[in-house]
């Protein structure tokens, strides 16, 4: 659906391409309301915040990672070129927009 909506490309297979074009297809919506979660826009891999564990590992106690596992903080989301994408995706740019602020 998401190739026949044109929302990806046949050639775009890996996690963030998915991810991308399932925001992509949401903001198309006429939805008035649209949420991305953290772990999305980061491409954490673990659960987090998983209602109705209760015997499995502590999920709310998950530290915010990258799809490397490598652990990210708050400051490292404002130069996140991957936050960025799917920041302009749901913004509805078909592609990033120019700083317009460079050279002043």
């Amino acid at each position: 659906m998401l190739e026949d909506r044109g929302a990806l490309t046949h050639d775009d297979r890996d996690t963030e391409d998915v991810t991308l074009a399932l925001h992509r297809l949401l903001s198309w919506t006429p939805s008035r309301v649209l949420n991305v979660a953290l772990t999305d826009a980061v491409g954490e891999r673990r659960t987090q915040n998983q209602p109705g564990t209760i015997d499995e590992y502590p999920n709310w106690r998950v530290p915010l990672a990258g799809p490397d596992g490598r652990r990210l903080y708050l400051e490292d989301l404002y130069g996140s070129d991957r936050v960025r994408r799917l920041t302009d995706v749901m913004n509805g740019f078909q592609s990033p927009p120019r700083d317009t602020t460079a050279g002043s």
